[in-house]
């Protein structure tokens, strides 16, 4: 082991033009089976690609089909690095072909991440930036706004409100207010459609000013004909006992 580790020592600090060689070759060689086109091995070491497949073929280089998977592989690595960058880019409604060479990623492979990676909150949003673009009013599923529903409510971490969710049409790339008005026949049905309860508005219940409690209590000794010879009007205790549904046949007075 230790001879083998000085041999090499001693091939690096070698540096004559054969050794140079060696290592260039050696280079090109694992730059290939990383999935490097013959182009740009050509264009590091300053030499043309035919040139660089005569090197790889004297040192044993991949076999042509090995090296277009491994390229495969490699260009579809950097379109996932970029996948943030490229789906913003695409949710835009920007052509795959523009994206491609701002990214300088094959089209191919850009779509192959967004078919991968993208989703129906993706997929509205893109078809929201290009009906905008023509000026025409895009179509949504009910499940497209089903799904711009639970995303708000995801970001918000609770149901929201129908100004919430106005708030964040824009921003999000999602159908308007009146859209989901219209399609669900109100907020509450919209809500129901995508698997939300609507919150109960506070303060929306008037409270008793009676209980009946209150009313069986002071019942007691007031008697129901005295209550019944008061005017209906000017007898709140008794519009009181009425409305609970009591009725004088239970008062046990």
């Amino acid at each position: 082991m230790a001879l083998l580790s000085d041999a090499k020592r001693n091939e690096t600090d070698d540096d004559t033009p054969a050794a140079r060689l060696r290592r260039r070759a050696r280079e090109m060689v694992l730059l290939r089976r990383e999935g490097f086109s013959l182009g740009e091995i050509a264009e590091r070491y300053d030499v043309s690609p035919e040139r660089v497949r005569q090197i790889l073929q004297a040192n044993d280089g991949p076999a042509r089909a090995q090296a277009e998977t491994a390229r495969r592989r490699r260009v579809q690595r950097q379109a996932e690095a970029r996948v943030g960058e490229l789906l913003a880019e695409w949710r835009a409604g920007r052509e795959l072909g523009a994206i491609a060479r701002d990214l300088g990623i094959p089209s191919t492979a850009c779509w192959t991440v967004i078919a991968r990676f993208a989703t129906d909150l993706d997929r509205v949003a893109r078809r929201t930036s290009i009906a905008r673009a023509r000026g025409s009013t895009p179509k949504y599923s009910d499940r497209d706004i089903a799904d711009a529903l639970l995303l708000v409510a995801s970001r918000l971490g609770d149901v929201p409100t129908p100004r919430q969710y106005s708030a964040r049409t824009r921003e999000l790339g999602l159908p308007s207010l009146p859209t989901v008005l219209n399609r669900a026949g109100g907020w509450s049905n919209a809500l129901r459609a995508a698997g939300m309860h609507p919150a109960s508005p506070p303060g929306n219940r008037r409270q008793p000013r009676w209980t009946e409690a209150e009313c069986w209590r002071v019942l007691q000794p007031a008697g129901p004909l005295e209550l019944d010879r008061r005017p209906f009007d000017g007898n709140p205790l008794r519009r009181a006992v009425l409305g609970f549904g009591a009725g004088f046949d239970r008062a046990d007075v």
